[in-house]
């Protein structure tokens, strides 16, 4: 059984799939309004719906890992207003996209009922907007974390730059390690 696994690792082989789905997703969502009465049309709201959703269940379990990264990582940070922030940021950025999904998935369901519905329309679409701002505010912040203040680094180099004992080995010893300790 595994002890030392590195449970703060979690958050950055999570948060990829967020970043990739929701960014492709708010642009096919937004890009839905200009295809409208097109042959592409019910494909371009499928596929969107399909990666927001996948992508706000995946930012939230981002939020999760975070949580449990920041636990980790968080004292040994030079800066830890960054780590605020960039969590500030990604609770605002996964409940944007998730409101926005829910407004968006109301639209639908009531527009056989009313015809004039350009401001929630407005407001979906600044929802997604604002939303994907801050998903790069986020990435930002998260690429400052560990990029300028080293979260998560495990240093396996002595000062004189000689590999430690724990980087000593085959490919994939080293890569199983990266979990542990």
């Amino acid at each position: 059984m595994i002890t030392n696994m590195r449970t703060e690792l979690f958050h950055p082989i999570v948060i990829h799939f967020p970043l990739a789905l929701l960014l492709l997703g708010s642009a096919l969502r937004l890009s839905h309004y200009f295809l409208r009465k097109s042959s592409f049309e019910k494909l371009s709201l499928s596929i969107a719906w399909s990666f927001l959703i996948l992508g706000v269940c995946f930012s939230w379990l981002a939020v999760i890992t975070g949580e449990i990264a920041a636990d980790v990582v968080g004292n040994a940070l030079c800066n830890e207003n960054i780590l605020d922030y960039h969590s500030g940021f990604a609770y605002s950025t996964a409940s944007l996209f998730s409101a926005a999904l829910v407004l968006d998935f109301t639209k639908w369901w009531i527009q056989k009922s009313f015809k004039n519905l350009r401001i929630l329309t407005t407001l979906i679409a600044l929802f997604y907007t604002s939303a994907s701002v801050f998903l790069v505010i986020v990435g930002f912040l998260g690429g400052n974390l560990v990029y300028e203040q080293g979260a998560a680094v495990k240093k396996t180099c002595l000062p004189n730059g000689h590999r430690s004992q724990t980087g000593v080995g085959s490919q994939k010893e080293v890569l199983f390690e990266a979990f542990l300790f």
